[in-house]
């Protein structure tokens, strides 16, 4: 894809699915700031980098990071509609431009836990724990394949530990 976009980590231009890689964590509207506080305590402090994302919204990041390549070792655990294992999704850009995306022609497999009801108590589109839930189910069955966990945290309010997830369902 001739418009293509790299991640700039430390002023290295990078591309995210020729690095070495089981699980990429996707936190989308996750501030780097806040983050890099309380990273600590779930996950080794020195893998963390700070990278600028070559998009600003999902579409834009999807079709910039993936292309058209179909990727038969990823399956992409999906809290959003804008990648489903169902359809296309187009979306018109702020500047009048209509970007769309297939997820079922770039993955192996799309897991759509943005299908969950909406936790209103929590006030975003999917907890963190279902993505996580999903994740786990689909890992059993394809534990070879590389996964890209996406989850979404609403721009305000911030999910927060202790917040309260409904039973499994």
């Amino acid at each position: 894809m001739k418009n293509r976009k790299y991640y700039n980590i430390h002023g290295k231009q990078v591309d995210i699915l020729k690095e070495d890689w089981d699980f990429l964590l996707l936190l989308d509207a996750c501030r780097f700031d806040y983050f890099k506080d309380v990273v600590g305590e779930y996950f080794d402090e020195g893998l963390l980098k700070k990278a600028i994302s070559p998009a600003t919204w999902t579409i834009e990041w999807l079709n910039k990071v993936f292309g058209d390549k179909y990727y038969e070792d990823i399956i992409y655990i999906s809290p959003h509609p804008f990648i489903n294992s169902t359809k296309k999704v187009c979306y018109r850009q702020w500047d009048g431009d209509l970007r769309c995306f297939d997820g079922k022609k770039h993955f192996f497999k799309v897991i759509d836990v943005w299908r969950h009801k909406t936790l209103t108590h929590v006030q975003t589109p999917i907890h963190p724990i279902l993505v996580n839930r999903a994740f786990h189910k689909t890992y059993i069955k394809y534990p070879k394949k590389r996964y890209v966990l996406h989850y979404i945290q609403p721009h305000r309010p911030y999910v927060t530990i202790g917040d309260e997830v409904k039973p499994e369902e």
